[in-house]
């Protein structure tokens, strides 16, 4: 069995964005995440039964590739 890798956690506060965080595991994983809302709905597509969470999946450098789009 191997053994775990470490994580670090730094909380970022990047510009436009409610809250943030970087986290990585070891040197060759790293992510950084952010939170902005809530923000309004425009009325046309409005439900007051329902909540939406958009996901966007981007790489920390670079350009998305064919992976992130699909993702």
């Amino acid at each position: 069995m191997g053994s775990l890798r470490s994580v670090k956690i730094s909380f970022d506060s990047l510009a436009g964005v409610d809250g943030s965080a970087r986290f990585s595991f070891g040197d060759a994983c790293s992510a950084l995440a952010s939170v902005s809302g809530p923000i309004a709905a425009r009325p046309a597509s409005e439900h007051p039964a329902r909540g939406t969470v958009e996901v966007h999946v981007r790489p920390l450098s670079s350009v998305p590739g064919t992976t992130e789009k699909l993702l």
